[in-house]
């Protein structure tokens, strides 16, 4: 918001310039080997607590490698568990990266049928029992495109046995 007092602040060491990472550094590291999750547009190796997590190691895997937004996850935790969080944190992804990895969370317009996402130029149709699934940022759709039919079974379903609907997913 102010790139003069970002830069001054950063210079002066009260601030730090973190590691801007593509789509792709992020992507890689969804494994027990290496677990990385995004916050917002912070990035955390979460690593070291994934047997130690109170939620599970299958919670932490579903959301690495950028799978989804963990923003709204920082709320539900403790003070002493946010800190943890500021310590693992290793870097950023840029606004644009961040739209790749949740699209859905970008979607800026919802009338008369369109979604139109902020990340992208054009315009989608979405069916109108999908445009609330889409327009409420849900974490189901990982990709753009025109309109996209799919019976696809998200992680969170397959992991707990879930039963789903069909739902239009947007893919690019």
């Amino acid at each position: 918001m102010f790139p003069l007092l970002d830069k001054v602040l950063s210079l002066s060491g009260f601030t730090k310039n973190w590691p801007l990472f593509s789509e792709e550094e992020v992507r890689v590291h969804n494994s027990r080997r290496s677990l990385w999750i995004v916050s917002g547009n912070s990035v955390y190796d979460v690593t070291a607590v994934l047997t130690s997590h109170p939620g599970g190691e299958a919670a932490m895997l579903r959301r690495g490698g950028g799978a989804k937004d963990c923003e709204a996850d920082y709320t539900f935790h403790s003070r002493y568990a946010r800190r943890e969080w500021d310590a693992r944190k290793v870097g950023e992804v840029t606004p644009v990266v961040a739209a790749k990895l949740f699209p859905s969370r970008h979607a800026v317009q919802a009338t008369d049928g369109r979604v139109e996402g902020s990340h992208q130029g054009s315009a989608s149709t979405v069916a109108g029992s999908s445009l609330a699934h889409v327009a409420f940022h849900e974490e189901s759709h990982t990709r753009t495109v025109d309109t996209y039919a799919s019976t696809t079974v998200t992680p969170d379903q397959a992991y707990r046995g879930a039963e789903y609907d069909l739902c239009l997913q947007q893919v690019s």
